[in-house]
């Protein structure tokens, strides 16, 4: 039975979270625009939730971040310790698998491209 993976779900709620939005948004564009309908003034609330769900997803992705910096200064540790010792078939093995985890970890969060110095023009 394969379990679903933390960042398949975290995805899946994004993905519903902005379909809802979208949704809420597109109902209140079609209504009248009826400003002393206290039920339709939510804009501000809305926007603020958003910004609170913007700022939480940032956090997550520190965390994400530190997580893969840490698992990976290990595994490097790791190697250099074992490098000139014949390791069992076992435990090639296991740091393999550790390396892959690590690996699928760091690849949740897209490394950011660096950005080229732009040229001065010439005048």
């Amino acid at each position: 039975m394969n379990a679903l993976c933390p960042t398949t779900i975290f995805s899946a709620c994004l993905l519903l979270t902005v379909f809802a939005v979208g949704l809420l948004l597109g109902m209140r564009q079609s209504m009248p625009d009826d400003q002393s309908n206290p039920d339709w003034q939510f804009e501000d609330e809305l926007m603020a939730k958003l910004s609170d769900l913007q700022n939480e997803l940032e956090a997550v992705n520190a965390q994400l971040s530190k997580a893969i910096g840490e698992i990976n200064g290990k595994i490097d540790e790791l190697t250099d310790a074992l490098d000139n010792v014949d390791l069992p078939e076992e435990a090639e093995t296991a740091l393999a698998e550790l390396k892959a985890k690590a690996q699928a970890l760091d690849d949740i969060v897209p490394d950011a491209e660096p950005e080229e110095p732009e040229e001065p023009e010439e005048e």
